[in-house]
C-alpha cells in the first residue's frame, strides 16, 4: 500500500525545490505545495551546501514543511557507474557488483554509501546502474534536515527519477523507444526508455556551462554572470547600444551549443551501438534552461528527430492555490519529484527496488538523539513517583546479594574457560599466518610464470615480425621488460630499441645532396610506417605507449643511412 502524503526536497546544483503531494480517492496525484529557490554556484562544495541550507531553512520556516521527507541528490554530487554483468541470482549479483565497484570507484567503498539496480535485461546479460555518495556528505545533509525538523527517509539520485515520470505521459504509451532530456544546471540527464528496460546517461554540460563561458568572457563572477544571462534572455539588452553584450552572449551560446550537440551525438551513437541499430522514435525535453531561444530547435537538428516539451500535468493535478499562482517554472522543474512521488505513493514498487543512498546507521543515531530528552523526562518522573512496593524490595536485598555471589563464582569459572579458548585461538592464528604466506608465495610463482610466458611469446612474435618486415636490414639493440602500476593494477611493458637501414640505389647516390636528402626522408618515413604497422600486429601487444625515431645522434640517416628507433609496448 502506497503513502497518502509525500514531501520531496529536490537539491539541484543551481536550485532547491520542495514539493508536497497527496492522493485523491481515485488514486490521482495532487501537487499541494511547491517552493523553489534558484541560485548560481561556482562549484565549491561549501558554497553549494550553504546555499542549499538557506533554501531548506526558508522552505521549512515559510511553507511549514515538516515530518518525513524524500531527498533528491543532484548528479554533480554523485558517483555513478554502469556495469554489464551476467544474469545471475541476487546474492551472486551483489558480490559481482561489489567487486566491480571496489575496482572502479575512486574512493574505498567503506567511505561511501552505495546502491544499485538493474535497468536493462536481455535474458543473458543485465545492465546495472550503481550510484554512490560520500558518507560524510550524506551525514552532513541528514544533520541539516534534522536541524530543520525534517526526517529524511531516502536519498535518491536524480538521474533515474525521470524514467518514472516518463511513464505517465502520452508519448510513452504511444512509442516503444523514447528519449527524455532533462537539462540541468551543471549536467544534463538522458533517459532512454525501451522495451527491455531503460538506460541513463549523464552529460557534464548544463546551464551553468553557459554562465561560466559568459563569466570568463565578461570578467564577471559566476553569480553576476548568471544575473546578466537571465536579464539578457528576458530582453533587457536588445538595443543597438548593447551590441557588444549581444556579441559576447552570441559567441558564448555558440560555443555552449557546440559542446552540447557534440555530447548528445556521442550519446545517441553509443545507444545505437548498444541497441544494435535501434534509435529513439521521439524525444522529450525538460529543465529551466530549455527556455533559451533556439535551444530546442538546435537539439532537434542535432538528434535529427522531433522534440516536444515534457508535460507533467498529464498525470499530475495542481491544487487550487498553485493553479492561481501561475508559476511558469513549475512544469520545467517538477519531473524528478513527480516521478519519485508517483511510485512511492502508488505502492506498486517496493523499497528494495529503489536506489536509496540513505546511511541507515547514521539515521538511527540521529533519531536516538531526538529521543534523549523524552527518555530523560521519563526517568525523572519515574524517580519522583512514590513506589508502594518499596518496602518489599528491602526484604529482597539479601536474596539478591546471594544471587550476585553465585553469579560471580560462575563468572570466574567462565573466565578460565575463555582463557583456554584464547590460547587455542592464538595457535590457530599462527597456523593461519603460515597458510596465508604459502598462498601468497604460490600466487607470486604463478604471476612470475605468467610474465615469463608473455615475454617468451613476445620474443617469438618479434623475431617472426622483424624477419618478415618489408625492406629487411633491421636489428635489435635492446629488449627490456618492466612492470608499471596504473589505476591500482600492475601491467607489463616491454622496451625495444634498434636500428634499420635505408638503402639507396647506386644511381640515386649520384644525385645532388638536396635530392638525396629528400629521397632518404621519404624512404625513412615509409620504413617508420611499415615498422609501426608490423609491431601492432601481435595480439599479445595491447598498445604502443611510446615511440621515437632518431635520424641524428643515435641514428645517422644522411651519412650512414640508418635510423634508430625506440618503442614501449604494453602487453
Amino acid at each position: 500500500m502506497g503513502l497518502k502524503k509525500s514531501i520531496v526536497f529536490n537539491l539541484g546544483s543551481g536550485q532547491t525545490s520542495a514539493s508536497s503531494f497527496s492522493v485523491t480517492s481515485d488514486d490521482k496525484l495532487v501537487l499541494d505545495t511547491f517552493y523553489q529557490r534558484t541560485f548560481a554556484c561556482s562549484g565549491d562544495e561549501d558554497e553549494w551546501f550553504r546555499k542549499t541550507a538557506e533554501a531548506v531553512e526558508e522552505a521549512t520556516t515559510n511553507h511549514k514543511f515538516k515530518g518525513d521527507v524524500s531527498v533528491i541528490l543532484p548528479s554533480s554530487k554523485l558517483l555513478a557507474k554502469t556495469l554489464r554483468v551476467p544474469k545471475v541470482e541476487a546474492a551472486k549479483q551483489f558480490k559481482i557488483v561489489s567487486y566491480e565497484l571496489t575496482q572502479k570507484m575512486p574512493f574505498p567503498l567503506q567511505d561511501l554509501v552505495w546502491d544499485y539496480q538493474v535497468i536493462d535485461d536481455d535474458g543473458i546479460e543485465q545492465e546495472i546502474l550503481a550510484f554512490a555518495v560520500k558518507k560524510i556528505n550524506a551525514e552532513q545533509l541528514l544533520d541539516l534536515f534534522f536541524k530543520n525538523g525534517l526526517t529524511p527517509r531516502g536519498l535518491y539520485p536524480s538521474t533515474i527519477l525521470d524514467q518514472w515520470a516518463l511513464k505517465e505521459c502520452d508519448e510513452y504509451k504511444a512509442h516503444s523507444e523514447i528519449l527524455l532530456i532533462n537539462f540541468g544546471a551543471r549536467s544534463t540527464d538522458l533517459v532512454f526508455s525501451g522495451s527491455t528496460g531503460f538506460l541513463v546517461r549523464n552529460i557534464a554540460v548544463g546551464g551553468l556551462t553557459l554562465t561560466q563561458l559568459l563569466a570568463d568572457s565578461l570578467g564577471l563572477s559566476v553569480e553576476k554572470a548568471e544575473e546578466f544571462k537571465l536579464s539578457y534572455y528576458a530582453g533587457k539588452y536588445q538595443g543597438s547600444e548593447n551590441q557588444m553584450a549581444q556579441d559576447k552572449v552570441s559567441a558564448a551560446a555558440t560555443t555552449f551549443m557546440g559542446k552540447m550537440g557534440q555530447e548528445l551525438s556521442r550519446a545517441i551513437v553509443n545507444y545505437k551501438r548498444l541497441k544494435k541499430g535501434k534509435l529513439p522514435e521521439v524525444a522529450l525535453i525538460t529543465g529551466q534552461g530549455t527556455q533559451m531561444p533556439g535551444f530546442v530547435n538546435f537539439i532537434s537538428e542535432c538528434l535529427q528527430m522531433p522534440i516536444s516539451y515534457y508535460n507533467p500535468f498529464q498525470g499530475l493535478i495542481l491544487s487550487k492555490d498553485l493553479r492561481a499562482s501561475n508559476n511558469p517554472a513549475l512544469s520545467c522543474s517538477i519531473s524528478e519529484s513527480f516521478g519519485l512521488s508517483k511510485n512511492r505513493m502508488s505502492g506498486n514498487i517496493s523499497d528494495e527496488k529503489f536506489i536509496n543512498l540513505l546511511p541507515k546507521e547514521s539515521l538511527q543515531a540521529f533519531e536516538g538523539k531526538k529521543k534523549l530528552p523524552i527518555l530523560f523526562f521519563a526517568v525523572l518522573m519515574f524517580a519522583l513517583c512514590p513506589l508502594p512496593f518499596l518496602s518489599n524490595n528491602i526484604s529482597n536485598i539479601n536474596r539478591t546479594e546471594k544471587e550476585i555471589s553465585d553469579l560471580r563464582k560462575e563468572l570466574s569459572e567462565k573466565k578460565l574457560v575463555i582463557k583456554d579458548l584464547d590460547e587455542k585461538k592464538a595457535k590457530i592464528n599462527i597456523n593461519k599466518k603460515l597458510v596465508d604466506s604459502m598462498v601468497k608465495n604460490s600466487r607470486d610463482i604463478i604471476n612470475t610464470e605468467g610474465t615469463l610466458y608473455r615475454e617468451f611469446k613476445l620474443l617469438e612474435s618479434m623475431e617472426k615480425l622483424f624477419r618478415e618486415t618489408p625492406g629487411g636490414d633491421l636489428w635489435l639493440d635492446e629488449l627490456e621488460t618492466i612492470t608499471k602500476q596504473k589505476n591500482g593494477q600492475l601491467f607489463t611493458f616491454v622496451k625495444i630499441s634498434g636500428r634499420y637501414l635505408v638503402r639507396l640505389k647506386e644511381t640515386e647516390k649520384e644525385m645532388s645532396k638536396a635530392q638525396m636528402m629528400n629521397l632518404l626522408i621519404d624512404q625513412n618515413t615509409e620504413r617508420q610506417e611499415s615498422l609501426i604497422s608490423t609491431i601492432k600486429k601481435p595480439d599479445i601487444i595491447t598498445a604502443i605507449t611510446k615511440k621515437s625515431f632518431s635520424t641524428e645522434g643515435k641514428g645517422d640517416l644522411f651519412n650512414r643511412y640508418f635510423t634508430h628507433f625506440h618503442f614501449e609496448l604494453q602487453l
